[in-house]
């Protein structure tokens, strides 16, 4: 009688251990940003990095540093800004290269932005406004696997119902940043 006791329980048991659901660490939360541990998923700490470089090329700073509250010298097309991270606007082609693939990057507007002179770049700046567009770098959530939606901002602030798309892809190992698109009417 013992045995079929010890049966009856061990079955029991058993059946309840294969009716429990694990939870699928592997889809997206609908609210929020869920830990994602595929290989073919862009982990949230790569999103983030990727985020502070696209929110550069928004604001039209394209990762340089500079001084904004005298400019350096002026004419009358431009104030000039002394970049203090790059020495030429190569090199910011080169930063975000490492962070933007060619089909998505184009390298005519740091032309448009930068201008070299006696072993320095500076940061142009002309009449019109700068760092109008933006976007809210720790409110997003995964679309797929290998893209986001992010909050729109104007001027540091949301953009109700307004979201940037920004796809990516892996290459040699490293995620960089593929496509993005403003909200419709931007």
């Amino acid at each position: 009688m013992k045995k079929v006791i010890v049966l009856f329980i061990a079955a029991i048991l058993l059946l309840c251990s294969c009716a429990v659901k694990e939870p699928d660490n592997n889809k997206p939360e609908e609210n929020g940003n869920a830990n994602v541990e595929t290989e073919s998923t862009i982990p949230e700490k790569d999103v983030t990095a990727l985020l502070s470089v696209y929110s550069e090329v928004l604001a039209e700073t394209f990762g340089a540093d500079c001084d904004f509250s005298k400019p350096s010298k002026s004419d009358d097309m431009y104030e000039y800004y002394l970049v203090s991270n790059f020495k030429t606007a190569d090199e910011v082609k080169e930063y975000l290269r490492k962070y933007i693939t060619s089909d998505c990057f184009d390298e005519a507007s740091v032309d448009e932005n930068f201008a070299d002179d006696n072993g320095s770049v500076f940061l142009l700046r002309g009449a019109r406004g700068y760092g109008y567009y933006g976007i809210d770098t720790k409110s997003w959530n995964y679309v797929d696997e290998t893209s986001i939606k992010v909050q729109f901002c104007i001027l540091d602030a949301a953009v109700e119902d307004a979201f940037c798309n920004v796809s990516f892809i892996q290459e040699n190992g490293k995620w960089m940043i593929n496509g993005f698109t403003l909200p419709e009417g931007f």
